[in-house]
């Protein structure tokens, strides 16, 4: 109920600030932003777009990279890879100009994310490790992203056949996930290890990853 409460009230204050003549060009950007992530794909398209129109006008590059980086996984979530792919080298652009390691870490990991999806494992591979070297050079700071980035070379591997080190990706992101107390992060990874475990035949330890998933879903059911 109070987080319902407290998205109800960022996007009444959202659409409040694109009636303000006096609204700062920054300040509509974000109020767009945040109104798109309350909507469908299709609507997130159309409202990160007028973002991006007003943000290029502001050439800020810091500010142009998140943007199309939104619009890169929004692409991706409606299944339009080569949308998402322009978007996301369009981003990288962006963040090299910023400087700006993290949203770079970030960028290089979607886009190796939808180039997996279209089986170019090879250049995959190649974003996925630039991703976690990165990550890994700023260890402390952004901890939940390096859980991220050892997903996705858990899945590249996956994809590939090498188990063996699929298992040992999943297991770091596990551990940095319960280390942050990350249920949703747990939750993802145990899944992840299930399916392999499942796919070599150990199904006692699958249906043991299984049960701490759904141990981990009822602690943070909001019926709790």
């Amino acid at each position: 109920w109070l987080a319902q409460s407290s998205q109800d009230a960022d996007i009444a204050a959202a659409e409040n600030v694109l009636t303000l003549e006096l609204a700062t060009t920054e300040d509509r950007i974000n109020a767009l932003q945040t109104l798109a992530q309350k909507n469908s794909p299709r609507d997130r398209l159309r409202l990160y777009r007028q973002a991006l129109e007003l943000a290029q006008t502001l050439d800020n590059p810091r500010l142009l990279g998140k943007i199309l980086n939104n619009l890169g996984r929004t692409h991706r979530v409606c299944g339009e890879w080569n949308q998402a792919i322009n978007y996301y080298q369009d981003a990288l652009e962006q963040c090299r100009r910023a400087e700006d390691n993290v949203q770079l870490a970030a960028t290089l990991n979607n886009l190796a994310y939808v180039l997996m999806l279209k089986g170019d494992y090879d250049q995959a591979d190649r974003l996925s490790r630039l991703s976690l070297t990165l990550r890994e050079q700023m260890t402390g700071e952004n901890e939940r992203d390096l859980a991220f980035s050892y997903l996705t070379t858990g899945t590249l591997y996956r994809e590939q056949g090498d188990l063996r080190q699929a298992v040992i990706r999943f297991r770091q992101a596990r551990d940095v996930f319960a280390r942050l107390s990350d249920a949703e992060g747990q939750i993802q990874t145990y899944i992840e290890l299930a399916d392999i475990d499942a796919r070599l035949g150990n199904y006692s330890q699958a249906e043991a990853w299984i049960r701490i998933v759904d141990l981990l879903l009822e602690r943070t059911s909001p019926d709790k």
